[in-house]
């Protein structure tokens, strides 16, 4: 594959070179930057996506590969495709109205 097949932007297969080399060299001893609780979660949400759920939202204008493309998903240092952020947003914010705020939207206040 060359640079110009079927790239969005010029150097986006370069880009896509680079992720599995950082991924690669991130130390294995750093310890996490957030302290995970040892208690239970007061709440849990379970939802699903759909298998196409990344393709909807390429509707957004993000045509990056990594989220259609099994094979530079693998690329980038993915077992599949990823889901977009908005959309894993949209998810969470669901979660957290449907789960914490009883389902009133108004109390979500800044996201």
């Amino acid at each position: 594959m060359h640079e110009s097949d079927d790239c969005i932007y010029p150097g986006c297969w370069r880009l896509l070179k680079i992720i599995p080399t950082f991924f690669l060299k991130y130390p294995s001893n750093q310890l996490s930057a957030v302290k995970i609780p040892k208690t239970q979660p007061f709440a849990v949400f379970e939802d699903s996506t759909q298998p196409s759920q990344a393709f909807l939202y390429r509707l957004s204008g993000d045509y990056n590969r990594v989220h259609a493309d099994p094979g530079i998903a693998k690329i980038a240092g993915f077992p599949r495709p990823i889901l977009h952020g908005v959309c894993t947003l949209g998810f969470v914010v669901r979660a957290i109205i449907k789960s914490v705020c009883r389902g009133d939207q108004s109390m979500v206040k800044n996201i």
